[in-house]
């Protein structure tokens, strides 16, 4: 009657005619869970503190005099925001409510002004739908320095490669890829500025304990 780990295609949940509800292991939940028809709860914000921890460690050491703009006030992105003392700092968000807060509608404006960028966005159509040619790519200052712990799928490797490659000033450091793990042939790999890590910022040393307080927390409502 129910499940407890990491996503399955729906086409086998659909499989299980008894099923009641799902806990993922994970903060993403596909988007085509949204038409099954049982509860489904995520892990959101257990690893925020982990990969907020990961992120400053990545960041070049001059960070505080640049400008910082972090994508998406989610529990990682907000509690990211709060930790780094950076007066030209910028967080995008559907609903802006404090002075360094900014709407999408002002997305490439922002992203032509940003010396580091930190994607914090879920994957989806939608935000997948910002990193493109036109309103990314073509905006991006030549000496960038790009920050991914999301989804590989995020952000399209083809254009992530053509532009790192053209601009060699710019660097990509990325915790997520497409296959994962990556390739040693991959084309990122290829480019010296560009640093990958094998999908490990989410995981402390307290992360496993974290998880399994939330698992016993939220199974109780269903016993």
């Amino acid at each position: 009657e129910y499940i407890l780990g990491w996503s399955l295609p729906t086409s086998i949940v659909k499989r299980f005619g008894s099923l009641k509800g799902f806990l993922l292991f994970s903060s993403q939940v596909p988007e085509s869970y949204q038409s099954l028809n049982l509860e489904v709860i995520d892990s959101k914000g257990i690893n925020a503190p982990f990969v907020v921890e990961y992120i400053k460690k990545a960041l070049p050491p001059d960070w505080e005099n640049k400008r910082i703009l972090i994508l998406g006030r989610g529990n990682i992105g907000g509690l990211l925001a709060q930790n780094l003392k950076n007066s030209e700092l910028r967080l995008m968000t559907r609903s802006p409510s404090h002075s360094n807060e900014v709407n999408y509608s002002k997305f490439s404006e922002e992203v032509s002004k940003a010396h580091i960028i930190i994607p914090t966005l879920s994957l989806s159509r939608e935000t997948a739908s910002y990193f493109t040619q036109e309103a990314f790519f073509n905006f991006l200052r030549s000496d960038v320095y790009l920050i991914n712990t999301t989804r590989g799928k995020l952000i399209p490797e083809e254009d992530l490669v053509r532009f790192f490659k053209n601009n060699p000033d710019a660097f990509y450091h990325t915790d997520v890829t497409d296959p994962e793990p990556y390739p040693k042939d991959g084309e990122l790999n290829l480019l010296k500025n560009c640093k990958i890590t094998n999908h490990i910022a989410g995981f402390g040393d307290e992360y496993w304990q974290e998880l399994a307080q939330h698992i016993k927390s939220k199974i109780q409502n269903w016993l």
